[in-house]
């Protein structure tokens, strides 16, 4: 007779059910080893090893000591290991972060203490290849007829090129061609004619390739040096503390007046000026909102009237408002026009004639109440630049914009826009040497940092710097 059910499942090498194995019906309960107790876990172990183990049972690790490393033939089987789940998808790799802008601010730094960005130097570094178009549309095409090699091709980098001797009986048509290159690249015709009449009277000293273009580029340097403008203060300043710098901004519709105001404030805020922006283009529907956004995102304070409102009323207005506000300087948009349009131009000279006597006004007020020490009487206590925007890929249409509108509100300067994407960049000599206008600024692309005072030197290297 069988003892127990234990006894039983022995002799029939089987395990009664609800029964734990023998092993652990054998061994009493282990104590758990504490944290750090060493000593208990080293005992602990030994007694295990010290027990023959019994093979009549599956193995099963023990749940509550750590894994011991058996013999070979006591490995657990493969298969007893779950099955992999692999995913019916790829996972998508994490995200880098972006760790060149701290995410927070520093501690012992208040936000309220950054210092503002300090305006950076008037770099020329876009002109480069802002005028790569010009360049090559007329000193490429000037390299093409005196050195018989395409600029395009490698040869334009050789150094024997440059220094090839001119043949005395082609040079004077050659002459002709150049003259010819610089009337399709809107150089303009009576510039034109100057600069080649100078080549044909220095040509007992043309005898290279690199001789003619030295003399086209002292040439021009000559056209632009009269009206070279201070690239760190383009724009007048007043001297005095309560002058207001006025800036009056005309121009065609879509040659990008709206755009340089909003990139002017920028640079001006940028520069610790407080500026005004006035909406004086009243008739286009969107010119107001569009303008507004442009305040809003350089963070200029803006002044705007009523639709179809009176122009020269709402820049009354933004002068006004200026002067309340403390502010230095203030923008004045204007209605695109064209200038075969008599009564919209009649309008721009009423615009005005109300800053003349707004700037007049203010004067004789500073005068008679002595605001102004050392101001003398009659003498200005603000400054106005009447600014026309020209869109550089109209070529010779700018001409006659500049010719109709200095008549109009008599101009102090032109801002050339889009000059990275024309190759009519050849007009900045006409419009100095025919109309005695300073370019004050370029566009030479799009992003909001990409206006940069006009330096007629750099202007004129960009142009011979591969040549």
């Amino acid at each position: 007779m069988f003892k127990s059910l234990s006894d039983l499942a022995k002799k029939l090498g089987k395990q009664p059910p609800g029964k734990p194995p023998a092993e652990s019906q054998a061994r009493p309960p282990e104590r758990q080893p504490r944290s750090g107790d060493q000593t208990s876990t080293q005992q602990q172990t030994q007694r295990n090893r010290a027990m023959p183990p019994d093979l009549s049972q599956p193995y099963r690790p023990a749940q509550s000591n750590p894994p011991i490393q058996a013999e070979p033939q006591q490995q657990p089987l493969l298969t007893q290991l779950p099955p992999v789940r692999r995913l019916s998808t790829p996972l998508a790799p994490a995200p880098v972060p972006d760790l060149s802008v701290p995410d927070t601010q520093p501690a012992d730094e208040p936000i309220g203490s950054q210092p503002k960005p300090e305006m950076p130097l008037p770099s020329q570094a876009n002109l480069q290849s802002a005028t790569d178009a010009t360049r090559q549309s007329l000193i490429g095409k000037i390299w093409d007829v005196l050195s018989g090699q395409s600029s395009q091709s490698q040869a334009v980098f050789s150094d024997k090129i440059p220094s090839r001797l001119l043949e005395a009986e082609t040079l004077e048509d050659q002459f002709d061609q150049i003259e010819e290159i610089l009337l399709r690249s809107d150089v303009g015709l009576e510039t034109a004619i100057a600069i080649t009449d100078r080549l044909k009277a220095e040509r007992g000293k043309l005898n290279t390739v690199h001789d003619v273009l030295a003399l086209l580029k002292q040439s021009f340097e000559e056209i632009l040096a009269p009206y070279a403008i201070d690239p760190y203060a383009p724009l007048a300043q007043s001297d005095y503390e309560n002058g207001l710098n006025i800036i009056l901004v005309v121009g065609v519709n879509g040659a990008g007046k709206t755009t340089f105001i909003g990139k002017l404030a920028h640079q001006l805020l940028l520069e610790g000026h407080q500026v005004v922006i006035g909406a004086g283009d009243t008739f286009r529907a969107a010119a107001m909102e569009q303008l507004e956004v442009w305040a809003e995102r350089s963070g200029a304070h803006f002044i705007a009237g009523k639709e179809n409102a009176d122009p020269a009323s709402v820049i009354y207005e933004a002068l006004s408002a200026a002067r309340l506000q403390g502010a230095d300087t203030v923008l004045l948009d204007t209605a695109g026009r064209l200038q075969n349009k008599f009564n919209l131009m009649e309008e721009l000279r009423k615009i005005r004639a109300v800053i003349d006597k707004d700037i007049l006004a203010h004067a004789q007020k500073a005068n008679n109440l002595g605001e102004m020490p050392g101001h003398m009487p009659g003498h200005m206590i603000d400054t106005l630049e009447v600014l026309l925007v020209l869109d550089a890929t109209t070529g010779q249409n700018a001409l006659k914009q500049a010719e109709v509108f200095q008549e109009a509100v008599d101009l102090t300067g032109v801002v050339l826009t889009k000059l990275d994407g024309s190759a009519k960049g050849g007009v900045i000599l006409s419009v100095a040497k025919d109309f005695n206008l300073p370019v004050k600024y370029v566009g030479v692309g799009e992003k909001i940092e990409d206006l940069k005072p006009f330096v007629a030197s750099e202007f004129v290297e960009s142009l011979f710097s591969k040549f």
